[in-house]
């Protein structure tokens, strides 16, 4: 708990440099923000379990994002300190982008498609990040209302390898995430962003605004894998914002239900608009 609340608390310390949650790509359009550009911040704070191994790690990500006419475009990099039955480890997670594009945007219904990427800046030997480049084209849809907004997404993310390569054997109790314990991929594969080397995925998200300063965010993500070596895996997410004008912080938490690794994490967020 004490760890937690240190890393809530150093989300609200950079309050200044950003606001909202950073999504992951495998996360639905959130709400829409009207500003030509967006800067954020994250702070999480985590406990998991992987093939029978427990440990925690916090995070910190930046994140930027660009909307313009039916365009909208992301990125995020984040950094851990993961602390693991094999040691500690330090550096940086994956780089994540996402490019939305909406083809039918009208008031009170939207609809598009989207594209994401990540990139290997972690490290998958310090089980800090996937090791090599993920793709995934994905269709989604959204409603608005004056205090509802709520969003689904269907996906598919995979790697960007031929397959002939196959990494050095795996430390006892190390499995690749979601992967079984026989299949050939990165030493253990990442524990803060665990995900299928590729998996159809799908994703929905519900924000409800009572009041012009408080904005409540629910939504999941199920993700089912697309060859032998990986398992299905499912997240539960909630969370409340406070828009201040161009200033938005927000608290939430994401809990995995399904999955090899499975977390139950704090976040604190903060997003600039401008």
């Amino acid at each position: 708990m004490r760890r937690a609340s240190r890393a809530v608390a150093l989300a609200f310390a950079a309050s200044f440099s950003g606001g909202g949650a950073l999504a992951q790509h495998c996360e639905p359009p959130a709400a829409p923000d009207p500003s030509l550009f967006r800067v954020t911040a994250r702070a999480d704070a985590a406990h998991y379990e992987s093939g029978g191994e427990r440990g925690y790690y916090e995070g910190f990500a930046l994140g930027a994002a660009f909307r313009y006419a039916v365009l909208h475009a992301r990125a995020s990099l984040p950094y851990y300190r993961l602390l693991e039955p094999a040691g500690p480890a330090n550096g940086f997670g994956d780089l994540e982008s996402k490019l939305e594009i909406a083809v039918l945007d009208e008031p009170s219904w939207s609809l598009g498609g989207a594209f994401a990427a990540s990139f290997p800046t972690g490290s998958a030997e310090k089980r800090l990040g996937m090791g090599h480049v993920m793709l995934g084209p994905s269709l989604w849809l959204a409603r608005h209302a004056e205090t509802v907004f709520a969003s689904a997404e269907l996906g598919f993310m995979g790697a960007l390898d031929d397959g002939e390569e196959q990494a050095e054997p795996m430390p006892p109790g190390h499995h690749h995430h979601g992967a079984s314990p026989n299949a050939h991929h990165e030493p253990g594969g990442p524990i803060p962003n665990p995900m299928n080397p590729n998996e159809l995925w799908v994703g929905a998200n519900v924000s409800y605004e009572p009041a012009r300063v408080v904005r409540l965010n629910a939504g999941g993500t199920l993700a089912v894998p697309t060859s032998d070596d990986g398992e299905t895996r499912a997240t539960l997410r909630a969370g409340v914002e406070f828009p201040r004008g161009s200033l938005v912080t927000g608290v939430g938490v994401e809990l995995d239900v399904l999955g090899i690794t499975r977390r139950e994490l704090a976040l604190a967020s903060a997003g600039f608009s401008f």
